[in-house]
């Protein structure tokens, strides 16, 4: 089968007006705020334009353009994307798992790749993937589950694990996110049988390796029988609350719970929730009131798409229960409400499995909002993988100069951090307090990245950097916070190094140490035959004992002991 072709845009994706923000630190003083345009409204479509299928860096998973192949070889679902410790994370339903012989090796129901800077919004990469190719799960199956898959593994039922809703990051590195178990059988049935939720947190599996770790939380927060809370999206407000969007039979549903740290104690049980009952949140689930009707799927995400007048700080961007391929986007200024809705573009059809495209979810880290321009992804049927698409809404002919948030602060700068270690951005993000104690200026984190000025050829992408943004009423004030910056990441690379030398040296010594342990026991082993061979062994005692043991300076001594005397 001929590789596929992708319709795709004739002008490189990432274009930049300042050549000045190739600088590690872009300096520049504002006023009253940016100049910039809005999408028009009602949001009407311009240009969409088909950029190709969420590739696998691993190569394990294409279509990829650079590949021969075709969607019939590997497939995976869903492709919801989330911002998680400073990095993009997509998250995967079905995931058929073939190695590069084209050998399918196992399916896993929920799999998580992490984003790679250097090529773009459609390439990410399997971070714990075995050399044959499988896949680890990163929501884990319980006890029950993996019983019930050995005991239906001949009529081939088997329990799911899907996660519609994203990760929502409670403070740095440590997230929550809510999960379907489902019950597949052959013939296209499916039973639900809970909603839980669990702790997703970067950990260090390797001296300077970090990954996000999955740990189940509640395993049953809510039954078969209630809303599936959370499991259609979820969105984490200024307010402290997560509102959680839930659906049952295609009708959503919203309710709340306090963003809190996972390990605190009553975090996420149920008695924490609340459910909007048309008017208010109140503690009964069973007055929990539709406000949405007919989707499927979908993301819930805030926007400055829109000028504010238009109360569109919350958009919808997702597909109907009809399977039409139609893709909507819904305009509230609440997360509860009301809530209007629009058709605004058809989910393509690239040359891969026939059927409607489901699974259709919004990524507005991608691209700038400021230029009308969002992505969105759709999810072909087996064997296909998830289509990404930019969307270029048509903009207002009005340019606007919002006043900035804090009148006083005058000048700013923006300080990329997306190069450092996670661990490090991790501990960059919690020093916003500090800087404004000690240095006088403020300090943001923006997810949406400074774009690189260089002419690439179609297909090609450049990186999208996540960084801080430093403001301050004097120039003198955000050069301090920046020294500051400076200083503090420095030594905190230098005694990240240091630590993981010392992780490194300690870990080669414990395998030394090992490795000679079990020789040394050989070596007793076999003065232990010896000293038991010949005819009159089994009736004396022996003059010597060998043995082994662990002495100082990591030395491992072996020896003989004289024996013990008769009594």
């Amino acid at each position: 089968m001929e590789a596929l072709s992708f319709p795709v845009s004739p002008k490189p994706q990432y274009l930049l007006k300042d050549p000045a923000q190739l600088n590690k630190k872009i300096f520049h003083q504002f006023v009253d705020g940016p100049n910039r345009l809005y999408a028009a409204f009602p949001p009407k479509v311009a240009t969409s334009n088909v950029l190709g299928h969420l590739t696998d860096c691993n190569w394990l998973f294409p279509p990829s353009p650079v590949i021969s192949g075709s969607a019939a070889k590997f497939s995976r679902d869903i492709g919801r994307s989330s911002v998680f410790g400073g990095l993009v994370y997509y998250q995967f339903g079905d995931t058929f798992c073939k190695n590069l012989d084209n050998e399918f090796v196992g399916l896993v129901s929920n799999t998580i790749a992490v984003l790679t800077t250097t090529k773009g919004p459609l390439y990410s990469k399997y971070e714990d993937v075995a050399p044959n190719g499988l896949v680890d799960q990163f929501i884990p199956f319980n006890h029950q589950d993996l019983k019930f898959n050995d005991e239906h593994e001949a009529s081939k039922a088997r329990m799911t694990i899907w996660s519609f809703g994203g990760i929502v990051e409670v403070s740095p590195g440590v997230g929550v996110l809510w999960y379907e178990r489902t019950e597949a059988h052959p013939g296209g049935l499916f039973s639900y049988r809970g909603t839980g939720v669990a702790r997703v947190q970067i950990e260090e599996k390797q001296p300077g390796e970090f990954r996000p770790v999955c740990h189940l939380l509640h395993d049953k927060v809510f039954g078969p029988d209630e809303i599936h809370w959370g499991s259609f999206s979820s969105l984490l407000e200024d307010d402290g609350y997560i509102y959680l969007y839930g659906s049952r039979d295609f009708e959503i549903y919203i309710g709340r719970v306090q963003a809190r740290h996972p390990e605190q104690k009553g975090a996420y049980a149920k008695s924490a929730y609340e459910y909007f009952d048309g008017e208010r949140f109140s503690k009964d689930p069973n007055c929990a009131k539709s406000i949405m009707s007919g989707y499927a799927q979908g993301g819930i995400f805030k926007s400055k798409l829109f000028h504010p007048s238009h109360n569109a700080n919350y958009l919808f961007i997702g597909c109907n229960n009809f399977g039409d391929s139609k893709i909507f986007m819904g305009w509230a200024s609440s997360p509860q409400g009301p809530w209007e809705f629009t058709h605004i573009a058809d989910a393509a059809d690239i040359g891969g499995p026939e059927g409607y495209k489901y699974a259709i979810y919004p990524h507005p880290w991608a691209f700038e909002e400021s230029d009308g321009e969002l992505m969105v992804t759709w999810s072909e049927h087996w064997p296909g993988g998830v289509v990404a698409a930019k969307l270029t809404f048509e903009m207002e002919d009005k340019l606007y100069s919002p006043a900035s948030k804090d009148a006083s602060s005058k000048y700013s700068a923006i300080y990329l951090i997306n190069d450092l270690p996670i661990d490090i951005r991790l501990y960059v993000s919690t020093l916003q307090g500090v800087i404004k104690k000690f240095v006088g200026s403020s300090l943001n984190i923006e997810q949406r990245g400074v774009l690189y000025p260089v002419h690439v050829e179609p297909m090609q992408w450049q990186p999208q950097k996540l960084h801080l943004v430093v403001e301050s009423t004097s120039e003198k004030g955000v050069e301090d916070a920046i020294e500051f910056l400076d200083r503090t990441i420095s030594r905190r690379q230098k005694a990240r190094a240091e630590r993981i030398e010392e992780q490194t040296s300690r870990l080669k010594s414990a395998r030394l140490r090992a490795k000679f342990l079990t020789w040394g026991r050989s070596v007793v082993d076999l003065l232990s035959r010896k000293a038991g061979e010949g005819e009159e062994a089994e009736q004396s005692v022996p003059r010597a004992i060998p043995y082994v043991r662990y002495a100082k300076d990591d030395r491992i001594e072996i020896g003989v002991a004289p024996a013990l005397a008769e009594s």
